[in-house]
């Protein structure tokens, strides 16, 4: 039976950076639901000075993706990245996008200065970031198309309200980070 398992990058695969989680703070503290685009500017400009390595759960996680296999996981990647910071951090940890069956990241405008960007049926570019419904949008079709029951889709965010969103409203199972054992068919 085929399954679907969608990573986020920030706070999953990478930790999430300072600015990040001061900006949470203030978010939080101010009651603002969605982020400002410039905030993922300044995000990017201090990304591209220092790409982030991957957690040790990802490193092990990729692993034994090599030398187990995917089994029958369609794997995707939603973030809130651009194309060019996600590629930045996929080629420094020697990630490649050909592991992914999906992949959704923010429309951005370093994305359109560099006209050399080929994007693949696989790479989907959005203008909304989470916690948008509409992030979930394009996966929702995937999943029809490829007929996989929404039971069968697992959700790893580090975010509270993605993951509700995900369970309640998709109905997708939904938990919060990779574990350094972990396994996907647990959650079958």
């Amino acid at each position: 039976m085929e399954r679907i398992l969608v990573l986020d990058v920030d706070g999953v695969l990478v930790d999430s950076g300072w600015l990040e989680k001061i900006w949470m703070k203030v978010q939080r503290f101010l009651g603002i639901e969605s982020t400002p685009k410039f905030f993922f500017l300044i995000k990017e400009a201090i990304d591209f000075i220092k790409t982030p390595s991957l957690k040790p759960e990802a490193v092990n996680f990729f692993e034994q993706l090599k030398t187990r296999g995917r089994g029958d996981y369609k794997i995707g990647i939603i973030t809130d990245r651009s194309y060019l910071s996600l590629l930045k951090i996929c080629k420094k940890n020697k990630i490649f996008f050909n592991q992914f069956e999906f992949i959704q990241v923010r429309k951005s405008m370093l994305d359109k200065l560099n006209r050399n960007i080929r994007f693949d049926d696989r790479i989907r570019r959005c203008s909304k970031v989470k916690p948008h419904i509409h992030i979930f949008a394009r996966l929702e079709l995937f999943r029809i198309v490829l007929g996989i029951s929404e039971q069968m889709v697992l959700i790893i965010d580090d975010s509270e309200n993605i993951r509700n969103i995900a369970s309640d409203i998709f109905g997708f199972k939904a938990i919060s980070s990779l574990s350094i054992d972990f396994n996907p068919h647990a959650y079958a």
